[in-house]
């Protein structure tokens, strides 16, 4: 009797992944744009843009569907070009039309119904033909009186900082810009934001259109945290924003980032710990990534409180032994970390997982049960749209050119066919699949996050909204089964079964249960227990028994069953 084995190791091949379209193997067609690739300057006054690519797998005589630029403003698309050879590199005209700013290139093509697509890796910026450079000693906005602009629209262009720089707290620097069709007497307002969050506050107001002012970088402490309320007061990277005060204009960004350097303030904090409900001795510790904090902690029955020393700004992630999080930020202000015990005793949901995964030991039930309470509060977390904590606790930045990136090309085609979804949703899963949430979900990879959402999206034909379906996509993610389950889904998965199997199913042996669940929800387990043997493995039989290798998500969710569930024929 043919036997498919449980092998233990994580779900799914690791393929990039496209809105369900198919999964992309090595040998699956590709393209990488060459240049314009970030950090060129061109002029819309109908001159030519040399576009050149690298293909993969895609046949010379083919052609790509469309050439065109998305505004780093406002995402707007403006098409250069439609079925386009693939030769490498084509001349196109900029229109003349296309406003001053700072633009993405995007090349896409389908080669038997995969999609083949890249963007730039920075932007490039689009000027007015009649803008000239400041002078070099006090920069000021110069326009060619030979050139009529009389029907520009009004812009302003940042010329420095302009990304590269290294400036000291305290030291007084000049930011300068260029503008076309703004008078004298026009008023710009100057901001200081962060590079990856582009969150920061105004440091110079209503300023005299002169091309240059005067700014002492210590104004860099009055930048807030737009969680907090508390000020920012530590070194880091950050752009100019430049935009009209009294009048429409195009506003503009810098480049790249530049540094700030600022000594660092240590302060000394007490954070009181409450253990709500309790009745027996709880511990509360730092769950933050940074071995600066890892020592902190307390103990007690109701309450415990521990003195903490560290950086001003510093976010601190707490964690209690009766579940939950809380969090503080260092300020030198005493704070409390509030833990809600009785609601983490109440809720003891039936934690069920694949047979490779089982423990019989306590110890492991307990730490199964705090997965499932963290995947709870990170969905809470990402739900109200504090995604800041995930991300320190995580040790990342937030990088708005990775969550653009995201959305063209993971995003858009999830949601195509999704009507009245909120704005909130649509940032809640940009994030989750931009980043991840804990530390399993980071290792995925964007590419996997992506086909977990088009694998609940398949599941329960609409994509995860609230905070419990939101958590319901983190198990997922995590190899755990959904709390709530689709009858439509599981009985697609069934007659898939039969297929693979041979026969019906026996929901009662764990086994075929597994494999159910598997090829209905698409579950995924740790990354680090992923082995590609046996997903080869699993690949093989399933094409043994198609004939042909695993494309859409379906497919794939099938093979992960034939290689993880245990079932067999």
């Amino acid at each position: 009797m043919e036997k498919i084995l449980l092998l233990s190791a994580v779900l799914i091949i690791g393929a990039s992944f496209f809105a369900g379209v198919k999964f992309s193997l090595a040998n699956d067609p590709s393209v990488t744009i060459l240049s314009p690739n970030g950090g060129e300057t061109f002029k819309n006054d109908g001159s030519s843009i040399t576009v050149k690519w690298q293909a993969n797998n895609i046949p010379v005589a083919h052609e790509f569907i469309l050439i065109r630029m998305r505004a780093i403003s406002d995402s707007r698309e403006y098409d250069l070009a439609h079925d386009v050879s693939n030769d490498g590199q084509e001349v196109l005209l900029i229109p003349a039309s296309v406003p001053v700013g700072a633009y993405m290139l995007e090349i896409k093509t389908y080669v038997d119904n995969i999609l083949a697509m890249d963007s730039s890796d920075g932007y490039f910026k689009i000027v007015d033909v009649s803008q000239n450079q400041p002078s070099a000693t006090i920069p000021v906005a110069t326009v060619s009186s030979s050139v009529d602009i009389s029907q520009s629209q009004p812009s302003v262009t940042v010329l420095s900082p302009n990304g590269g720089e290294n400036f000291q707290s305290g030291g007084s620097y000049y930011v300068t810009w260029a503008s076309i069709n703004l008078p004298s007497d026009a008023y710009v307002n100057i901001w200081l934001l962060d590079s990856s969050t582009r969150l920061g506050n105004m440091i110079l107001g209503k300023v005299p259109n002169t091309g240059s002012a005067n700014w002492v970088a210590s104004s860099l402490n009055v930048l807030t945290d737009q969680t907090t309320l508390q000020p920012i007061i530590s070194s880091g990277k950050y752009v100019i924003f430049i935009e009209c005060a009294d009048r429409n204009c195009t506003a503009d960004y810098s480049y790249d980032s530049f540094v700030i350097t600022v000594p660092s303030t240590k302060v000394e904090e007490q954070v009181k710990c409450i253990f709500k409900s309790s009745t027996s001795e709880q511990k509360c510790y730092i769950a933050t990534d940074n071995s600066n904090y890892s020592d902190y902690g307390c103990s007690g029955a109701e309450s415990c409180a521990v003195d903490i020393r560290g950086i001003n700004g510093d976010k601190i992630t707490w964690k209690s032994s009766c579940g939950g999080y809380a969090y503080t930020v260092m300020n030198g202000s005493n704070e409390y970390a509030v833990f809600n015990c009785a609601d983490q005793a109440i809720a003891t949901p039936t934690i069920l997982t694949t047979p490779a995964t089982v423990s019989p030991t306590v110890t492991a039930a307990k730490e199964k049960e705090e997965q499932i309470l963290d995947i709870n509060e990170k969905s809470k977390l990402l739900s109200y749209n504090n995604f800041d904590f995930i991300l320190a606790e995580l040790n990342q930045l937030r990088s708005i050119i990775k969550e653009q990136q995201t959305e063209i090309k993971y995003l858009k085609s999830l949601v195509a066919d999704i009507k009245d979804l909120s704005e909130k949703s649509r940032d809640a899963i940009n994030k989750f699949i931009t980043y991840g949430v804990d530390s399993n979900t980071k290792k995925l990879g964007a590419g996997e996050r992506a086909a977990v959402i088009n694998s609940y999206k398949i599941a329960f034909d609409k994509l995860p909204e609230t905070e419990a379906e939101l958590a319901d996509a983190i198990k997922i993610a995590n190899g755990r089964f959904p709390s709530v389950t689709s009858d439509e889904a599981e009985k697609t998965a069934s007659e898939q079964f039969n297929k693979i199997y041979k026969r019906s199913p026996d929901l009662k042996d764990a086994n075929d249960n597994a494999a159910i669940k598997v090829m209905a929800y698409g579950l995924r387990q740790k990354a680090e227990n992923r082995n590609l043997n046996s997903e080869k493995a699993g690949i093989k039989i399933f094409k043994n028994i198609f004939g042909v290798v695993p494309k859409t998500t379906e497919d794939w969710n099938a093979m992960q069953a034939i290689t993880y569930s245990g079932a067999t024929r």
